[in-house]
């Protein structure tokens, strides 16, 4: 059973996307508010028992999110990070659930930092998810079908992450001076550098970035700052280290000075914001393949003639190491 009362917005109430409330029902022993036109909701009081059939019922209605109050949203995202740990460390759960379930961390954790900004709750959210992705998968011995099978569920930035994060930690893994401190830095980076960007800011880029001629008047400013804006904004809060806020501020720049937000000469790029640029790259043409691992080594001749100075070349030789291909190219 649940009922309704009108509820002007008159206070703050918090956009969460319905298939997540879906799958972590058990979790929300607190009202809800659906929309009914411009700044006016109706407060939904439920029966927990009914949730599950009740939001069913609205996403058959088209409804794709709820609003609930912020305090209540802060507790959901504080049981949703416990739940997923449990879920993490349960053997029963194969690599593929495990994925899922921090796919949906990662939507929770993306509007979460969209409506508050970087708080630390949303930031320890950020940190546990990037560190379970890779752990998650090391172990898989079919890495690429995984990642396939899981895209075609789930096609999202939280994939390429996942597997930009594994890329990372095992070019890292090539140097002497590699630590888990070190890698771990590096990992954040990678889930935290495009997280203020939705879905049109990704299509926006993605134009940008097929674009030969690199025209900068496809950036709007938005899309242009934000390296330089998340890297301030997480430093400022001291919830990164110096160097993961590098690895954000150049995490789009390229060897030839063509990219953003500053068009950096190469020499200007840090080790580790390299390894990162270059894992990216690779990550982005696997996905254009579709993850045809016959077109891998088409795809490293094409990586080579790009990355060939400084820490770029480094970063490049580091990925061939992980890849097993430092002796075929």
């Amino acid at each position: 059973m649940s009922n309704k009362n009108e509820f002007l917005d008159s206070e703050s109430l918090v956009k969460t996307p319905l298939d997540i409330c879906m799958k972590f029902a058990g979790l929300i022993d607190f009202s809800f508010f659906i929309s009914i036109g411009e700044q006016k909701h109706i407060e939904i009081h439920h029966d927990k028992q009914n949730l599950p059939l009740v939001f069913q019922k609205y996403k058959d209605k088209g409804i794709k999110q709820i609003f609930v109050r912020k305090v209540d949203y802060e507790k959901f995202v504080k049981e949703l990070r416990e739940s997923l740990e449990s879920k993490l460390n349960d053997p029963k759960y194969q690599v593929n659930q495990k994925m899922q379930a921090l796919y949906e961390g990662f939507h929770l954790l993306r509007d979460h930092l969209l409506e508050f900004g970087f708080q630390k709750s949303g930031f320890n959210l950020a940190n546990n998810i990037a560190k379970e992705a890779i752990n998650n998968i090391k172990t898989s011995k079919e890495l690429y079908s995984i990642f396939k099978r899981f895209r075609e569920e789930s096609s999202d930035k939280f994939i390429e992450n996942t597997f930009v994060g594994y890329l990372v930690t095992m070019m890292i893994s090539t140097f002497e001076w590699q630590t888990p401190n070190i890698k771990e830095k590096a990992n954040i980076a990678v889930f935290l550098s495009d997280i203020s960007l939705n879905e049109e800011d990704f299509n926006e880029l993605e134009v940008f970035l097929k674009n030969p001629k690199r025209d900068f008047d496809l950036l709007g400013a938005k899309v242009k700052n934000h390296p330089v804006e998340i890297a301030k904004a997480l430093l400022t809060k001291n919830l990164i280290s110096k160097e993961t806020a590098l690895i954000i501020e150049q995490h789009h720049e390229r060897p030839d000075e063509t990219a953003f937000p500053k068009g950096v000469n190469y020499s200007q790029i840090g080790l580790l914001s390299a390894v990162h640029i270059v894992a990216r790259h690779f990550m982005e043409l696997v996905y254009e393949n579709d993850f045809d691992e016959s077109k891998k080594n088409h795809i490293l001749q094409e990586l080579k003639t790009i990355y060939d100075k400084k820490n770029f070349l480094l970063a490049f030789r580091a990925l061939l190491k992980s890849l097993r291909m430092d002796n075929q190219l």
